[in-house]
């Protein structure tokens, strides 16, 4: 599979139909820049951090005529719910670094009304087999737990809408300060090696029409089983992972997916 890269005059334009429409928002979002909204530590960090490292993205929130944010505490993105949703295998994470780096959450957005829901593998499974009992065997038969994990937060995003957060990824700003008020779809760019959606971070109102396609999207290549094929060293990222979001956002928004080296 051909992949994008970061001077990709696709995805320079995929940016500015954002900014023009006024509902998606790309966020930005970093592995470890001071400047960055959230920082992620995954156990591919270690390769992609420091300030050369953080996400390309476009313009922060609206400003004003002089400069200012244009959101308000009382005021800041009323359409997307104010849930985190995170999963882990158990209900509780473990000591140290994990339980610090979720606590951000709270402790930068508890304040203004956000909660956040960690849910368990049985909760994944339960919510799964409840509202898309067709799909529930492809998930099960999922041969990853990151993949099931992958699929689920793109169905419980469309389905209820708020934000998801992989469990090592640490808020760094309150939400109030850079979530747009009108924003209705939040998605961040990875631009270090490869011009693609990150999966990572991400939310959206519940319903919205991009979500429901994108999960659909991923659900449909699943269940092709054409993807999964465990030898293969690119399968999460091109079956659930950042390759299909990709693809998916662009084929909504009407921009041929060849560019990412198939036709969908």
């Amino acid at each position: 599979m051909r992949r994008m890269r970061a001077t990709s005059p696709i995805l320079a334009f995929l940016l500015l139909a954002c900014n023009a429409a006024s509902v998606l928002y790309v966020a930005s979002i970093g592995w470890a820049s001071e400047s960055s909204a959230c920082t992620y530590y995954g156990s591919d960090a270690s390769t992609r951090s420091g300030a050369d490292s953080a996400f390309a993205a476009a313009p922060g929130a609206p400003k004003k005529a002089d400069g200012t944010s244009n959101n308000t505490p009382a005021a800041v993105s009323m359409t997307i719910p104010r849930t985190i949703w995170q999963t882990y295998k158990n209900k509780t994470l473990p000591e140290g670094f994990p339980r610090r780096v979720q606590s951000t959450w709270t402790k930068l957005n508890g304040a203004d009304g956000w909660s956040v829901q960690l849910w368990d593998d049985a909760e994944v499974d339960a919510f799964v087999a409840r509202t898309h009992p067709d799909y529930a065997s492809t998930f099960r038969n999922l041969p990853l737990a990151v993949m099931r994990a992958d699929v689920w937060r793109l169905l419980i995003l469309a389905d209820r809408g708020g934000l998801y957060a992989d469990a090592d990824v640490e808020c760094k700003v309150a939400l109030r300060k850079w979530l747009p008020n009108d924003c209705e779809v939040v998605l961040g760019l990875d631009f270090l090696y490869d011009a693609y959606f990150s999966n990572f971070f991400l939310g959206g109102r519940e319903g919205h029409p991009l979500l429901r396609f994108v999960a659909e999207y991923v659900m449909n290549r699943t269940m092709s089983g054409k993807e999964l094929n465990v030898s293969n060293p690119d399968m999460v990222h091109e079956t659930t992972g950042p390759a299909v979001l990709t693809e998916a956002v662009l084929s909504y928004l009407g921009i041929d997916v060849f560019v990412l080296g198939r036709h969908a």
